[in-house]
């Protein structure tokens, strides 16, 4: 049904959200999920500096330059944005542990 009356057309789309809540949500929380194992997936390496290997949430997405950051990596996995935009971020960044991602931004604050 095409709406003129734009509040109309808002009324309507609220109904329809508050009429399929739950299976929005879930939709929601399986796409979520999705992209967080993918990025748990990609962790799974090696440090790129020390080249030891630990586990996924000890390692992180450093960005080669940090004017092109939009976004950390794991905040837009947690978020509405696309696998697109998701996997665009995750090109400009090398993984490496905590421990060096410290060093490598200490370094970089001196230069």
């Amino acid at each position: 049904m095409a709406y003129t009356d734009l509040t109309k057309k808002r009324a309507a789309e609220l109904r329809w959200y508050y009429k399929n809540i739950d299976k929005i949500r879930l939709y929601k929380q399986k796409a979520r999920s999705a992209r967080v194992e993918y990025i748990k997936k990609l962790k799974r390496v090696p440090c790129k500096d020390c080249g030891i290997k630990y586990p996924s949430y000890v390692m992180d997405f450093d960005h080669f330059e940090e004017n092109s950051k939009i976004e950390t990596v794991n905040r837009l996995a947690g978020t509405r944005a696309g696998w697109e935009k998701l996997k665009q971020e995750i090109q400009k960044c090398e993984i490496v542990c905590a421990n060096c991602h410290r060093v490598r931004t200490y370094k970089r604050r001196l230069h």
